[in-house]
């Protein structure tokens, strides 16, 4: 079988060399009419420029090694060599002890030497290696039938308008109007880059529930506070028309094609007006908007909603923390409870959480509520949350503005950034622990010992800025099926420190999640196995067959014993 293989490849190897050299003899002769292979290397060595990457005269360029304005001191602070030069190889070697026969009728060298090589000249086909020389254009008629070879348009054909989808699907940007009849994309700002600046070019996805914070970079606040409009509430909100469903943009559109934004305001006691320069702050700038688009299956975007956060910033900030938020949500559906596994939890879902007082109420109309959220990214007066996620350890944070406050009120400010503002003192035990059933749900250690502040702003405050939660949980039921649950959970605040009344804190927290699976009980032992060899099991070590042995096998765990009982006259015992 390993000669066949050789044969087979050897075979083949020929067959590819006997092709190469037909297909040149076929289309021009052979080297000799146009030059030695070293006078063909030359010409295509001058013919691809003799330094493309010398792009400037009577100046060395950076890493061009051929550049003959470079001297051997300039080339030495080179870190490498960017000649665009090709290596052309004048030909293709093999080891000819692999070649068994060859049936070209061409000539072909080997090499002599170690190793003995088979070589084939890759260039005898002179005019392959050069681009035909292109014609000059004399004349029009010329032109066009050029134009008519090469020539194809340079712009995208613009799609038809039977090619335009008739609904959103999962994923598709949300088309808006602008108040000046111009289509586009609803955008939510985003964190770009290492201080995480607002950009405000990323498309909302249909039925893609996002959140986002980034910082908005302010020069001057006092002369930016009236006239920015990314401080404006209005901007997110009344600049614009949702377009229901994407078959709108087909035929003449109606009234009812678009979506109007209902607006309100995060705190009924503060309006939504503009942005207004008081004294030494800028108040009614947008910190926060929460977004709800509503929607029914192919008929689109029905009705959408928008909850603005509003404050008062001082004009010397630099910067501006916002986030926002956008939801879809299907209409005519009550009750919806999003799970977490049914019913282990599954890993990277939301680990469930709640209050006992939320129990009670058994109210399921918001399904983030029900999870366990944690702060993160950039903050302000408020920190944008995060859900913590089953089996993924996280670490996060933010800083918080905690300006004129107490210490009292700052600590409180602090928990319940830290915790949310109802405190969850439960976690469901599975994905799928039902908020009417208490008895699915997990209390949490260290709950009810929250912390308090101690001290006075004019000398120290003794805050507590950090929190772990710990969760232990384990596997139940069948291996081939486990199903993991949560056995314990608690949590963990930060020792207090003595901190200023400073009006920036940077807040931390944490999740950390532990297996406490035990493993099935191992099974009984083994039963003992026992066999007995045949009458001439030693038939080739004896003369005589008059012998007689016995094999026992005894396993026991993970420990094997081999007792081999041999009865036989040593007289009688020798090799044949």
């Amino acid at each position: 079988m390993c000669t066949s293989r050789v044969r087979t490849e050897v075979i083949f190897l020929i067959l590819v060399i006997e092709d190469i050299f037909v297909s040149s003899n076929s289309t021009s002769a052979n080297v000799s009419e146009h030059g030695n292979v070293t006078n063909l290397m030359s010409s295509i060595k001058a013919g691809s420029g003799p330094c493309t990457c010398d792009l400037h005269t009577n100046l060395c360029d950076i890493h061009c090694c051929c550049d003959p304005d470079c001297s051997s001191r300039d080339i030495l602070v080179f870190s490498s060599c960017s000649t665009n030069n090709t290596h052309v190889p004048k030909e293709l070697c093999i080891d000819a002890s692999v070649l068994f026969k060859h049936n070209s009728p061409y000539n072909v060298r080997v090499r002599e030497g170690m190793p003995r090589l088979f070589c084939i000249s890759l260039y005898d086909f002179y005019e392959k290696n050069f681009f035909v020389n292109p014609q000059e254009i004399s004349d029009i008629n010329q032109f066009d039938v050029v134009i008519s070879q090469f020539a194809h348009s340079s712009f995208f054909t613009p799609l038809a308008a039977s090619s335009s989808p008739t609904f959103y699907k999962f994923g598709d940007p949300v088309l808006i109007l602008h108040q000046a009849e111009v289509l586009g994309y609803f955008a939510l700002p985003v964190g770009f880059g290492s201080n995480s600046y607002c950009i405000d070019e990323s498309p909302a996805a249909f039925l893609v529930n996002k959140e986002t914070a980034c910082e908005r970079r302010l020069k001057n606040l006092e002369v930016e506070c009236e006239i920015t409009s990314a401080l404006r509430f209005d901007i997110y909100t009344q600049v614009f028309h949702i377009v229901r469903s994407p078959e709108a943009l087909r035929d003449e559109p109606m009234p009812d094609d678009y979506v109007t934004i209902e607006v309100s305001s995060s705190e009924a006691s503060v309006p939504l007006v503009a942005p207004k320069l008081a004294g030494s702050d800028c108040m009614n700038v947008v910190t926060m908007v929460q977004y709800e688009l509503f929607y029914n299956g192919t008929e689109g975007i029905l009705s959408a909603t928008a909850v603005v956060t509003l404050t008062t910033v001082p004009i010397t900030m630099h910067s501006l923390a916002q986030s926002f938020t956008i939801r879809f949500r299907q209409v005519q559906v009550d009750q919806v409870f999003q799970r977490s596994g049914n019913p282990g939890y599954l890993v990277g879902k939301p680990l469930l959480a709640a209050t006992r007082s939320s129990l009670s109420t058994g109210l399921v109309t918001d399904t983030m509520r029900w999870h366990l959220r944690l702060p993160s990214g950039l903050g302000g007066d408020t920190c944008a949350r995060t859900s913590a996620t089953f089996g993924e350890d996280l670490i996060t944070g933010c800083t918080l503005s905690v300006h004129g406050k107490t210490c009292m009120e700052a600590q409180q400010v602090i928990t319940s950034q830290l915790l949310g503002q109802e405190i969850p003192t439960l976690l469901g035990k599975f994905g799928n622990s039902h908020p009417k059933d208490p008895g699915q749900w997990l209390t949490i250690l260290g709950a009810d010992s929250l912390p308090n502040a101690t001290g006075t702003c004019e000398e120290a405050c003794s805050l507590v800025l950090g929190v772990q939660v710990h969760v232990f949980w384990a596997y139940t039921g069948t291996v081939y099926n486990p199903q993991a649950h949560l056995v314990a959970a608690r949590y963990t605040f930060s020792p207090p420190v003595n901190v200023l009344c400073h009006p920036f804190l940077s807040l931390s927290a944490a999740i950390s999640f532990t297996d406490a699976s035990r493993p099935p009980l191992l099974a009984r032992s083994v039963p003992a196995v026992e066999d007995k060899a045949p009458l001439d099991f030693f038939l080739p070590f004896s003369r005589y067959s008059s012998c007689a042995a016995t094999w026992e096998v005894r396993l026991a765990g993970t420990r094997t014993s081999f007792f081999l009982t041999m009865v036989t006259s040593l007289w009688s015992f020798s090799l044949l």
